[in-house]
């Protein structure tokens, strides 16, 4: 894997563990509020984690294409 790939993979990894950390955060905020006002904090929680996981994928996918060019470029 070349040296920028490495680069912007470590920058999207950093994007997960951020989204992930603000859907924590949120989630633990909504634990203590009341029902009434929870629900805002829950969705903004579900939304940061949707991120994590979109970011996530969007690594594994571009690891699986650059082992796909290594491959070929071995054959």
């Amino acid at each position: 894997m070349d040296t920028s790939m490495q680069s912007i993979l470590e920058i999207l990894q950093e994007n997960v563990n951020w989204w992930e950390q603000a859907a924590i955060t949120c989630e633990h905020t909504a634990a203590n509020l009341s029902p009434g006002d929870k629900e805002g904090w829950q969705l903004m929680g579900a939304v940061y984690r949707e991120r994590a996981e979109k970011h996530a994928r969007l690594i594994e996918q571009m690891r699986q294409a650059n082992m796909g060019r290594a491959t070929s470029s071995v054959s």
